[in-house]
């Protein structure tokens, strides 16, 4: 039997969008099948010409033949099955929203009797309480609904009829879903394997990137010319969502628990204004990108505003060498990714408590235009920040023990559901050539936050209003647990980074880094980066360094699979001291990030590798 929060992904679905990817898959189909006839009467000789390069050009006609034959057979399958999905999400979604509607007329049928049970009870879901209510399962049970028993007959064929169509349609819904995607990865599959390879080994393409200045700088040079282009970050995610997974007694109470913290939090410490908006979006179960004020980020906090500028210091120093390079007097670059704790040299992303729960360790890139007149070059320079708001799988904070996991759950069971953080910092700099040290960057000055923090205290929704009460309880008891008068209290913002020792049991690194294969041996540290405040709700940060000796077949395979290039100088500034022990000495350490997105699929980070010897170092976070 399936329940609301069982359904609540299919809810969240989309199929519009879905569908939006199906007829771009259909339209691509129908262009190739446009260019097909003619590139086909191309291969048949309809063209007769006598060239040395004839037989090279025959066969070049060939492979394109073929090479449009599968693209269009991959974007057929592929278009349709997407398609077909779509539709099944919107029946899906009929369904779930007939079981919604059903469940609620249950919920106002047996409002009263509810209030006379437990609390386990009343906070469930309408389904959830009459499956209690219809049956007794225990002499407490018993005991409990025994008063209400006359009530509970007078309801029970209308509540039984309503609670049969609510669980059916949400079985349906499910079985529709389910089979439907299970239908639609498999043709997926099956047209993936007709598309093409399109990987080329040509040295020519290698060689072009190399000689033309501008297009790739030296590793060590983080920025290059091209349009503003977002980097591919990835993100773990320790509680994915589980349809499987059921709500217990101590989930729901746990719910309620840091529903409360979130509303006392919001009264308590205004200061913290963007940590708990972020934490009750994240509780919202949304997952929608939440846009923060990053120059509101940048006033308040010291270690990002290092971040930035340290960002727009190298951005100035590669648009200076590119146009020394290239002569190119207009021109955009895009700069690699890096951490924030990297680029300001703190460890850590943040020093502000606000922001160290709002956003923590996060990835900054630049994009910029660049104009040259004379001997003065002017700047318009972006730094975009960009997290990901989720937690970390037996994480904890190391002050209070506070479990990362009690948050987590939430998303395993589809009540809160993680999401992209994002924002921004715009700045005009002009210098004159030479001296890029000498010049201030312009802009930035931001809207005065003070009466919106005050605003974003006040619910709208009405939700569960008697949370006040108790939030008012947890105000009180904050201002006065620990004998200080209010007036002499100000928020300190605490961080605790807690390191282990060097580990080297394998069994962490192998299921986290599956792709470094059976490796000969590894040692290893985790930082975890925690708050020492429990009552504002956050999640932790979590770095993994490690050295891993890797085995002869997965480094023949590293080597021949990837495109690697020397590591940059300083690469390994930030190596724990206790690792560097592990690393080989004179080693020629290599980079790819072929290879790191091998790696770190769902992390940030970089993977370096001693060609030599073997020897990986990775950084993840």
């Amino acid at each position: 039997m399936a329940y609301r929060d069982d359904v609540a992904f299919i809810e969240r679905m989309r199929p519009e969008f879905v569908r939006v990817v199906a007829e771009e898959c259909l339209r691509a189909r129908d262009l190739l099948r446009s260019a097909l006839p003619r590139l086909t009467r191309l291969r048949g000789g309809s063209v007769q010409w006598r060239s040395e390069a004839y037989d090279l050009c025959r066969r070049r006609l060939t492979e394109s033949v073929d090479l449009a034959e599968g693209l269009y057979d991959g974007y057929d399958r592929a278009g349709a099955a997407i398609s077909d999905y779509a539709a099944a999400q919107h029946r899906a979604k009929i369904l779930v929203e007939d079981g919604v509607a059903a469940e609620t007329s249950l919920g106002d049928l047996i409002a009263d009797i509810v209030t006379t049970q437990s609390p386990a009870v009343r906070l469930a879901a309408p389904l959830r309480q009459w499956n209690d209510l219809r049956s007794t399962t225990s002499i407490s049970d018993f005991l409990i609904e025994a008063t209400q028993r006359d009530a509970i007959d007078r309801v029970r064929t209308t509540a039984e009829t309503l609670w049969s169509h609510a669980s059916v349609a949400y079985d349906d819904a499910l079985r529709v879903e389910r089979d439907a995607r299970h239908d639609t990865v498999a043709r997926l599959r099956s047209a993936y394997r007709l598309m093409p390879d399109l990987r080329a080994a040509s040295t020519l393409a290698a060689t072009i990137v190399a000689v033309t200045p501008g297009l790739d700088g030296p590793r060590g040079q983080s920025h290059r010319i091209g349009p503003p282009t977002a980097p591919a970050l990835r993100f773990d995610d320790d509680f994915p969502y589980d349809p499987e997974a059921r709500a217990t007694p101590r989930d729901y109470a746990s719910w309620e628990k840091w529903n409360l913290q979130l509303d006392g939090a919001r009264a308590a410490r205004p200061d913290l204004d963007d940590a708990t908006e972020a934490y009750a979006h994240y509780l919202e179960g949304t997952g929608t990108d939440l846009r923060v004020d990053y120059e509101e980020a940048y006033r308040e906090d010291g270690t990002i505003r290092k971040a930035v500028d340290a960002e727009i210091s190298a951005a100035q120093r590669d648009a200076e060498r590119l146009y020394l390079q290239t002569g190119q007097t207009g021109f955009q670059l895009t700069g690699d990714p890096s951490s924030a704790g990297r680029l300001a040299h703190t460890g850590y992303g943040a020093s502000t408590e606000n922001w160290q729960k709002a956003l923590g360790e996060h990835t900054l890139y630049g994009t910029a235009d660049v104009e040259v007149h004379g001997d003065q070059i002017t700047m318009r320079v972006t730094v975009h920040a960009e997290d990901r708001y989720n937690f970390n799988r037996d994480a904890a904070d190391i002050a209070t023990g506070a479990p990362d996991n009690d948050n987590g759950r939430f998303s395993t069971l589809g009540w809160a559901d993680g999401f992209r953080t994002y924002g921004e910092v715009e700045r005009t700099v002009t210098w004159t050539i030479g001296d890029p040290d000498a010049a201030a960057p312009s802009g930035g000055s931001g809207p005065d936050r003070t009466g919106m923090r005050r605003a974003r205290i006040v619910r709208t929704d009405g939700r569960m209003a008697r949370r006040w009460i108790v939030a008012a309880v947890v105000v009180l008891a904050l201002a006065g647990c620990d004998g200080t008068p209010a007036a002499d209290r100000s928020p300190t913002p605490s961080v605790t980074h807690s390191t282990t020792p060097v580990r080297t049991d394998r069994e962490p690194i192998t299921k986290r880094f599956p792709a470094l294969g059976a490796f000969r041996d590894v040692h290893w540290q985790a930082t975890t980066t925690v708050f020492t405040d429990n009552r504002v709700p956050g999640p932790s940060d979590t770095t993994i360094q490690a050295v891993v000796g890797l085995a002869e077949t997965d480094l023949a395979a590293a080597r021949s699979g990837y495109t690697w290039e020397t590591a940059p100088a300083g690469w390994d500034d930030d190596v724990p001291q206790p690792l560097r022990a592990y690393l080989p000495k004179n080693a020629e350490w290599r980079h790819s990030e072929q290879y790191d997105a091998a790696v770190l699929p769902a992390s940030n980070g970089n993977v370096y590798l001693d060609d030599a010897g073997g020897t990986v170092y990775l950084a993840a976070y």
